[in-house]
């Protein structure tokens, strides 16, 4: 019998939530809803995930249960659900960016507390912008 383990819920890298939530607050993609769709058309932000990352897809996928298997695998089924419906009610790449730093734990791949020291590191270097 096997418990639930927060840790497990973990999959996506410190470094691949970073670049995500990067590329949602630039605002260098348009928007697009009802499916993960393509840099050209607009993407949704399970899209910007994928491109960010090197995940090829097919720009029909709704990402949310049918989307490539890395995004399957990075994300859980209710965190993909929350994100698409939050993009197809139309919340903003930047509320969708404060939700998942929230909300979206990320392991951390270099050692233990390196994904702590870069977002301080990082918030260090936003504020003094």
């Amino acid at each position: 019998m096997s418990g639930h383990n927060k840790a497990n819920d973990q999959r996506i890298t410190a470094l691949e939530k970073s670049e995500w939530l990067s590329a949602l607050r630039a605002r260098r993609y348009i928007q697009g809803r009802d499916r993960l769709g393509s840099t050209r058309e607009g993407l949704c932000c399970l899209g910007v995930f994928c491109v960010v990352n090197g995940i090829r897809f097919n720009k029909a996928s709704g990402g949310e249960s049918d989307g490539p298997q890395r995004l399957m695998d990075a994300l859980p089924h209710d965190t993909r659900s929350t994100l698409a419906w939050m993009n197809d009610s139309g919340k903003s790449f930047i509320s969708i960016a404060d939700w998942i730093e929230r909300n979206v734990a990320a392991r951390d791949e270099i050692g233990t507390g390196f994904a702590y020291f870069r977002a301080r590191t990082l918030s260090a270097l936003q504020v003094t912008k």
